[in-house]
């Protein structure tokens, strides 16, 4: 009897010990997950996003800088660096994992953002010792636009995958800690079962204790289970908003934010893919450059504000005539424009480069200071044959002097390219 008693007290610590083994385990493994899906990676992620936001509005004021020099966006500018600046410092400084800050990605973003904060400190740091000039802003934006997009942006992307490789780890780390889980809970069921059948009471007191163990881990399995689904929500939520984001950046990075029409980077990408698909077909590329004439004297005399209305009322004439498949319209910079029309030879290039001229002519738009009376074009018109003697380059170099002859003879006037050679 007194054996028996020792065998049933056995059982009772050793149920006690495995009903603690279990809670310990749970508490442990509920607040590692906690502090993983709410730890370092997930605040990387959020820096990384960060730094791209605010980067890319450092780019669009540095644009506006260079095509809308004024004081207004002078200021803007300042104000988007320092902020940019500090929200790199934010992410320089937020790294605590070794094999993190190891990462090429990591060290591409800072040596090449260090390098452009070095290198530009000069004009826009706390203490600047060099005159922002129009060149140096115009370097600026070339440097932005070739060397810091792509790191930044791919940093991000590769931010967001560890985030979600983080999230693979945790439902795995769930799986397993259920199944270990079980293999306590059965255990400690054949325990039970073991210990009844020396005391009945104590058989049904441990029954009980039983059924509300289960019931509480049931309960911390469908919470633990929300917070994967909350969690796994909010990453296709912020991966939703992500993709929105870069569909945003690359329609920004093709458009011009005044005019609404494509911008010189986007048209200079679409010149060499027209070059290319015209050298295939043997077909002509014909490209015009026109000008505002006396744009500056416009401003000076109706106001930046009225400046702007001209230049979108210009464009929209423009993209409306120039609209074939294959056409582009673009803002080549300050009050200069530019299009293509791939298959038209001269005469038909001149005519539609005539057409808009006097298009605009007749839209009467006021000009006071111009000897005509209102808004007139410039347009020097350019038309080639894509073969191993020319090149994009070309093109445009004709089409720009025809466009200088055009406002040396007098403005208001259509002027085709000199090189006969050349035109079709």
């Amino acid at each position: 009897m007194r054996f028996r008693r020792h065998w049933v007290v056995g059982l009772g610590l050793a149920l006690v010990l495995v009903f603690a083994c279990i809670s310990w385990l749970q508490v442990r493994q509920f607040l590692h997950f906690s502090a993983s899906v709410s730890g370092s990676r997930i605040q990387e992620l959020r820096r990384a996003a960060t730094l791209a936001n605010e980067f890319e509005r450092f780019e669009r004021a540095l644009e506006r800088s260079v095509y809308l020099p004024n004081a207004a966006s002078r200021e803007a500018l300042q104000l988007r660096y320092d902020i940019f600046v500090n929200q790199f410092m934010v992410f320089a400084n937020g790294r605590n994992q070794p094999e993190a800050t190891d990462h090429p990605l990591y060290r591409r973003t800072l040596e090449t953002v260090n390098a452009f904060i070095a290198s530009f400190d000069h004009y826009l740091g706390a203490n600047p010792d060099r005159e922002v000039t129009p060149g140096a802003l115009q370097e600026m934006l070339t440097l932005s636009e070739t060397t810091m997009r792509e790191p930044i942006h791919d940093y991000m992307l590769y931010a967001n995958q560890r985030t979600t490789l983080l999230i693979d780890e945790q439902r795995n780390e769930v799986s397993d800690h259920l199944i270990f889980t079980l293999g306590l809970t059965i255990f400690q069921s054949l325990l039970t079962v073991a210990f009844a059948m020396g005391v009945v009471q104590l058989m049904r007191q441990r029954e009980q204790s039983r059924h509300a163990l289960v019931r509480a881990e049931a309960r911390l399995v469908e919470h633990l289970r929300n917070q994967e689904r909350r969690l796994e929500q909010s990453v296709a939520e912020r991966t939703a908003e992500l993709e929105a984001a870069n569909r945003s950046l690359e329609l920004l990075s093709a458009t011009d934010g005044l005019t609404g029409i494509a911008n010189r980077r986007h048209f200079d990408k679409l010149l060499l893919q027209e070059w290319n698909r015209q050298a295939r077909l043997r077909q002509p590329l014909a490209l015009a450059m026109l000008d505002v004439d006396w744009f500056k004297q416009y401003n000076d005399r109706y106001g930046h504000q009225a400046g702007d209305d001209c230049l979108r009322l210009v464009a929209g004439i423009v993209g409306g005539y120039v609209r074939r498949a294959g056409d582009v319209a673009a803002r080549y910079g300050g009050e200069e424009f530019a299009f293509i029309a791939p298959g038209l030879d001269a005469a038909e290039m001149l005519h539609l480069a005539e057409t808009i001229r006097a298009v605009v002519e007749h839209r009467g738009i006021p000009h006071s200071l111009s000897p005509v009376g209102h808004v007139t074009l410039s347009i020097g018109v350019a038309v080639l044959v894509p073969d191993a003697r020319t090149s994009p380059e070309l093109l445009l170099r004709q089409a720009d002097e025809a466009l200088y002859r055009a406002k040396s003879q007098g403005r208001n006037q259509v002027v085709t390219a000199a090189a006969a050679e050349y035109l079709v």
